[in-house]
């Protein structure tokens, strides 16, 4: 990735790069955008706005021009994690900041990053992701961070010196995941981070269909279990990798549920139950993948994530 570092005279301040990517989502963007131009409380001195648009129709480059000091670019058309990879690329700030097109941060949302930041004593900051309007049930769909360790690209600011030592994101992570193996990594090299429970941002849920809601299903547990072999191809083919993952499908199943009951409480119980039988019957469809060796095609997501 070419970065266009700024001046060391110009590093005193931490200046920070929001990074947004997208694909097919102008109506969305325009509101994500609106508010981090005119809405936050930090001085637009001290940070920028790119974005990468990887839909082919560049639909997002006349919502982008609506907006003054906003670099949109062309995304690369290689899935999420390519194409947060480019925009990194085309940023030039001490700090990269990520938010997610269907986001809306708070006021004080970069105001509290950029003080983190000013610190000096991290190099990975998270922020809370509140999801809104988000009934019980499984039609809608909403990521929700209110604790560290997630390291969710939806409220995730990083150091671009410690992003780049890390390797970026893995552009094997086509359609999703990607964040989840750069969290992984973030915790083996033991880089300090810190979590800001006023840096914030609310996700409105989004309505799905069910065939969405299966297919994201099988996603999330074949790339979780791509999570835990990064490095063998051999675990990740074949019959015996296909057993483990059934297997381990049942320890997936409870630790969700797990997190989803820390974060929610019992109130959304039905949804749990759902989700819970939803991912017994995904786990043969996701095995299968597995067994015969698949990998992520862009294109093919669930869900549009930028890319």
């Amino acid at each position: 990735m070419k970065a266009m570092l700024l001046p060391e005279t110009e590093k005193q301040v931490p200046f920070l790069s929001v990074c947004i990517v997208t694909r097919g989502r102008p109506a969305l963007l325009r509101e994500c955008l609106e508010i981090v131009i005119n809405g936050q409380s930090l001085s637009r001195e001290h940070y920028d706005v790119i974005v990468s648009d990887d839909d082919p129709e560049h639909s997002a480059k006349k919502v982008v021009e609506e907006f003054a000091g906003v670099t949109w670019v062309s995304g690369p058309a290689r899935g999420v994690a390519a194409n947060r990879n480019k925009v990194v690329g085309q940023s030039r700030g001490e700090w990269i900041v990520f938010v997610d097109d269907d986001e809306l941060p708070e006021p004080n949302w970069l105001a509290e990053v950029h003080k983190a930041a000013l610190s000096g004593q991290w190099d990975v900051i998270e922020g809370v992701v509140q999801p809104t309007d988000y009934p019980d049930s499984i039609f809608w769909y909403a990521p929700t961070v209110e604790s560290p360790g997630l390291f969710c690209t939806a409220n995730l600011a990083i150091r671009r010196d410690t992003f780049v030592a890390l390797g970026g994101f893995d552009e094997q992570f086509a359609i999703s995941h990607e964040d989840m193996d750069l969290g992984r990594r973030i915790r083996n090299a033991g880089v300090p981070t810190t979590f800001l429970p006023k840096a914030v941002v609310k996700h409105p849920a989004r309505r799905q269909k069910l065939k969405t809601i299966f297919t994201r299903t099988v996603q999330q547990q074949y790339q979780t279990y791509r999570l835990l072999h990064p490095t063998s191809r051999g675990a990740m083919s074949g019959i015996g990798a296909a057993v483990r993952l059934s297997q381990w499908t049942m320890v997936y199943l409870f630790r969700c549920t797990r997190i989803n009951a820390a974060v929610a409480g019992w109130q959304k119980w039905r949804s749990f139950c759902l989700e819970s039988g939803i991912r017994v019957l995904c786990a043969p469809i996701a095995a299968m993948r597995i067994w015969h060796g698949e990998r992520d095609v862009p294109g093919n997501e669930t869900e549009n994530r930028g890319s």
